[in-house]
C-alpha cells in the first residue's frame, strides 16, 4: 500500500522518535486505528475518507475492506519514516511519497458581510432539517437555538425527539446557559455529566460538543472576539474527561477543542464565513451529514448551536457597551 497523505502531527511523532511501536486498537472497513505505547491514537484511513488529525491516508481500492486483511486488535505495529508494518508484514504502508496535511484551523478565510453569513447559518439549519439523521441527539438543536434566539419570535417547526434527547436535553440546556455566562468552573463540572452519552463509536453528545467547540472558534475569529477565551472555554470542556468516553472520541474532542477537525468539517466551517454560493454550501454540509450514522448530524447540530451562541455573545456584549 502507498500512503497518500500524512498529517503533520503524525509525521512529527515518527520523525522525532525515529521508530514508533504500537498495536492495532480497532479495525473497521475503511479505518485501522493504531495506539502507540504512550497511548496516542494514529488512524490509518482509506483515501476515500477525509484527512483528519494525526491520520495517515493510503490508497485502498473501493472493493477492499480492511477487515479482510486479517488485522486484529493487539497486533504489533512498527512505524518509521519509510513505512508502517503491521504484524509479520501482514499489512505494509509505504510512507516515502506521502504528502503532508496540516490539521490546524484555517482562520485566514475571505470574510463575507454579516448578512450573508447569517443567511448561510440559517441555510445550514434548513439542510440539516431536510437531510439530517435524528436518531441521536441532533433534534435538541432547534429548542436550544430557539431559546438562545429570544429576540427572534419566528415560529419554527419542532422535531420528533427520542429517549436520548429526553434524557440529555436538561443537561445540555443548562450547559449552554453556563457557556453564555462564561461560567468556567461550572462548565467543566457539567461537561463530565454530558460527555460519553449516546449511540456510536463517537457518542452523540461528543459529536455535538465537537461541532460546538469548533464552530465557536471560527465564529469568535470572524467577529474579532478574544479567541484565547474561546480556547480556554473549550479546554475546560474537555479537561479531565479522557476516561468518560471511548478512546477514539476522547481524542476527537481534544483535537476539536483546538479547532482541529477532519478536512471536510474544516471545509464547511470556512465556507460558512466565506462562501457566497448556496450550491457549494449545500454540498459541503451534506458531506458532513453523511459521515457515519448519526455522527454527522449530531456534529452539525453542535455547529449550529455554537454559531447561534456566539451571535448571542456578540449581541449581549454590544448591548453592554451601549449602556
Amino acid at each position: 500500500m502507498k500512503a497518500i497523505w500524512i498529517c503533520a502531527s503524525a509525521k512529527k511523532i515518527i520523525e522525532e522518535r525515529k521508530e514508533v511501536i504500537g498495536q492495532v486498537h480497532s479495525v473497521f472497513s475503511r479505518t485501522c486505528n493504531i495506539i502507540t505505547e504512550d497511548d496516542l491514537l494514529i488512524p490509518l484511513i482509506s483515501s476515500q475518507i477525509p484527512n483528519g488529525p494525526r491520520s495517515i491516508s493510503f490508497n485502498l481500492s473501493e472493493e477492499r475492506d480492511l477487515r479482510s486483511f486479517q488485522l486484529v486488535r493487539g497486533m504489533k505495529v512498527t512505524m518509521n519514516t519509510h513505512s508502517i508494518r503491521i504484524g509479520r508484514d501482514t499489512f505494509t504502508i509505504d510512507l516515502s511519497d506521502a504528502k503532508v496535511w496540516n490539521p490546524e484551523p484555517m482562520f485566514c478565510f475571505k470574510e463575507l458581510n454579516e448578512a450573508r453569513v447569517l443567511k448561510n447559518i440559517e441555510f445550514l439549519k434548513d439542510i440539516l432539517l431536510e437531510k439530517g439523521n435524528f436518531n441521536g441527539i441532533a433534534p435538541i438543536f432547534l429548542d436550544i437555538s430557539r431559546h438562545l434566539k429570544q429576540w427572534d419570535q419566528q415560529v419554527e417547526e419542532r422535531l420528533q425527539t427520542n429517549h436520548y434527547c429526553t434524557f440529555i436535553y436538561p443537561k445540555i440546556q443548562k450547559f449552554i446557559a453556563l457557556l453564555a455566562d462564561e461560567n468556567i468552573e461550572e462548565i467543566g463540572s457539567l461537561s463530565k455529566q454530558i460527555i460519553g452519552f449516546g449511540p456510536g463509536l463517537t457518542p452523540s453528545t461528543d459529536d455535538f460538543l465537537a461541532g460546538l467547540m469548533v464552530s465557536m472558534l471560527y465564529a469568535w475569529q470572524y467577529y474579532k472576539l478574544n479567541l484565547s477565551e474561546a480556547y480556554k472555554i473549550n479546554q475546560c470542556i474537555v479537561s479531565g474527561n479522557e476516561n468518560r468516553t471511548t478512546k477514539v472520541s476522547a481524542e476527537m474532542l481534544q483535537f476539536a477543542s483546538k479547532g482541529q477537525v477532519a478536512e471536510h468539517i474544516r471545509t464547511l466551517m470556512v465556507s460558512i464565513f466565506s462562501e457566497d454560493n448556496e450550491r457549494e454550501l449545500f454540498k459541503n454540509t451534506c458531506t458532513v451529514i453523511y459521515t457515519g450514522g448519526t455522527s454527522g448530524s449530531d456534529l452539525l447540530a453542535g455547529v449550529y448551536v455554537g454559531l447561534i451562541l456566539t451571535l448571542y455573545y456578540r449581541k449581549e456584549r454590544t448591548k453592554k457597551k451601549c449602556i
